[in-house]
Parts: C-alpha cells; structure tokens; sequence
C-alpha cells in the first residue's frame, strides 16, 4: 500500500501541486486524484515517474511505493 502521507509531503516539500505532478508524470489528473484519495494502486511506471520528478531516494521511494512489499520479503 502506497504511504500516501509521505508521498504527500515530498510534494509539499517541493511545492507541488497534484495538478501539477499529473501533467509531469503524465496522467489524468482524475486518476491522481483517486490514487491519492482512494488509494488506488500506482504502477511501477507511474512511482518510477514520480520519483524521478520529486527527485525520491531509493529509500524513500520503497518507503512510499513499496514498504509493504519490501516488509512482506524480509519476513520469509
């Protein structure tokens, strides 16, 4: 499940806005909006596009995008 908390506040951090990320990552604003709201699932394209743009570490971009997968594995 995305963090969306966190994702939230990396666009803070660099001033911008959900519009604004779904024109540079290239997707519906709608559809952003509902990832954001609902929780839908992003796509690896879209978490790679968004980490790109909010210049993510890796760290961060497993703690938002993938932490849940990441938990999931070191528990095996």
């Amino acid at each position: 499940m995305t963090n969306i908390n966190k994702l939230r506040g990396k666009m803070a951090e660099k001033e911008i806005s959900v519009s604004e990320l779904a024109t540079m990552i290239n997707v519906n604003q709608a559809t952003l909006y509902r990832r954001l709201d609902d929780g839908e699932k992003f796509s690896i394209k879209e978490a790679k596009e968004i980490a790109k743009v909010l210049e993510l570490t890796a760290k961060e971009l497993n703690e938002i995008f993938f932490s849940e997968i990441v938990a999931d594995m070191q528990q095996q």
